[in-house]
């Protein structure tokens, strides 16, 4: 049976606007990744006399079980304070996708088939993501999450908040320029408060109790297309039965939200679907992947984290309402 999320679609957890005192409110969008996980650590550490943090956390269904873990105990680690969210889509064209509530224990695995995924959600509403439609994981299923939580905690206590973002000094190219980070309330702790590159990201969590212990080839959302084909083969050959959501959704949604006359949308590069992938993975031992095919630009690792104001949510209008 269907897993109950925790409050309605919609709500906001309870909050003491009278323990502020002077402190402003930082939102602190969590990936599940080391890299945001650090942020909060030293946000936590350095800066908590100055802001209440409200930490939230999108799962898109597709994460990999460890990387729910990694999250979990990461909250456990901070007091219990992560917001778990998840998509709920609007099917009506022009209505935008909205939150509910969920936690460690009732948040959606990557196992789970069923159409109500948030994942399954986003696909029959905008259809499958590709390269030709770059932005809907990211958009529609962390940034418009995490915004629609923020916009209702923002109009139920009447003040507007600021935004931390977990990008590094070492992703320049990934910052907003400086009208727009003033215009959407966006700060840049890990560029900027207390500036840091991966490296010290990844030397920080082995000094930890515990870390997040996948793969990097596995990444969060473990069959993301924009993974090049070197990762796919290993996850192929390693787990197969990760690929069954995306090979079920491809079967029935060719079509979902396409152009009339176009072909069939396919998940992954190179207009390749899963089925394809599998055969090219048959033909290519795990040991013997060709270098040309273990990165691509564009790849995960660069582009799944929100980093623009779409991404992120921001560009909603209601985003710019009287508080």
């Amino acid at each position: 049976s269907r897993k109950k999320c925790m409050y309605k679609t919609g709500e906001i957890l309870p909050f003491d606007i009278k323990s502020l005192g002077d402190k402003e409110v930082l939102f602190i969008s969590f990936s599940g990744g080391q890299t945001s996980a650090y942020m909060v650590d030293k946000l936590i550490e350095n800066y908590s006399d100055k802001y209440h943090f409200i930490i939230t956390f999108a799962n898109t269904g597709q994460e990999h079980d460890k990387t729910l873990e990694f999250v979990h105990r990461c909250d456990v680690r901070w007091g219990g304070v992560v917001i778990w969210l998840e998509a709920v889509v609007n099917p009506e064209k022009g209505k935008g996708t909205r939150h509910r509530i969920v936690s460690y224990e009732t948040c959606t695995r990557r196992h789970e088939l069923h159409d109500e995924t948030p994942f399954a959600q986003v696909i029959r509403k905008y259809g499958l993501p590709g390269l030709a439609t770059p932005q809907i994981c990211t958009r529609e299923l962390k940034g418009a999450v995490m915004q629609s939580y923020r916009r209702e905690f923002q109009k139920a206590y009447k003040m507007k908040c600021w935004n931390a973002i977990g990008m590094r000094q070492d992703e320049p190219r990934r910052l907003m320029k400086d009208a727009d980070r003033n215009k959407f309330r966006v700060v840049y702790p890990l560029a900027e408060w207390f500036p840091v590159s991966k490296p010290d990201v990844l030397a920080y969590w082995d000094k930890q109790d515990f870390k997040l212990e996948i793969p990097e080839h596995y990444g969060n959302c473990v069959t993301c297309w924009k993974k090049s084909d070197a990762k796919h083969i290993r996850l192929i050959h390693e787990h197969p039965e990760f690929y069954a959501f995306f090979q079920k959704m491809e079967r029935e949604h060719p079509q979902t939200n396409n152009k009339e006359g176009y072909p069939d949308r396919r998940f992954f590069r190179n207009e390749r679907t899963v089925d394809d992938m599998f055969r090219l993975a048959k033909i290519i031992p795990i040991k013997n992947i060709p270098a040309h095919m273990e990165e691509v630009s564009g790849g995960c690792t660069e582009s799944c984290e929100a980093s623009t104001p779409e991404t992120l949510g921001l560009t909603d209008e209601q985003y710019e309402m009287d508080i």
